[in-house]
């Protein structure tokens, strides 16, 4: 009984948790993600080195998902920070990972090829 009690709660609790965090993360349109570039948000290529070498948006730095943690040394907490990858995936993870690292204005682009400009 104390398994089923356990997983009730856990499930209670991912019901009211998950969508907040979800909703937290902001997608955002390239106009809008170009205005916030144009007024200094940080742009980060989620993508892997050699991906980002192969092409990125203008000013993008590239932290590769994979070492999003230490993104610390790059872009301070207080910034607006726009990720985006090759087709989305990568970025929506890394938004979802910065939120829980205490980033509060974090823009999911989702894919490069949204970007025309």
């Amino acid at each position: 009984m104390e398994n089923n009690t356990i997983i009730l709660i856990a499930g209670i609790v991912g019901i009211l948790v998950i969508p907040r965090i979800i909703r937290a993360i902001k997608q955002i349109t390239p106009q809008k993600a170009k205005a916030l570039a144009d007024s200094g948000a940080v742009i980060v290529d989620v993508r892997e080195s050699s991906e980002f070498r192969s092409g990125h948006i203008k000013r993008a730095i590239n932290v590769p998902l994979n070492s999003i943690s230490k993104i610390g040394t790059k872009a301070s907490k207080d910034k607006d920070i726009i990720v985006y990858c090759q087709s989305g995936s990568r970025s929506s993870v890394a938004a979802r990972q910065l939120k829980s690292m205490g980033y509060s204005k974090v823009y999911d682009l989702g894919s490069i090829n949204k970007w025309r400009y």
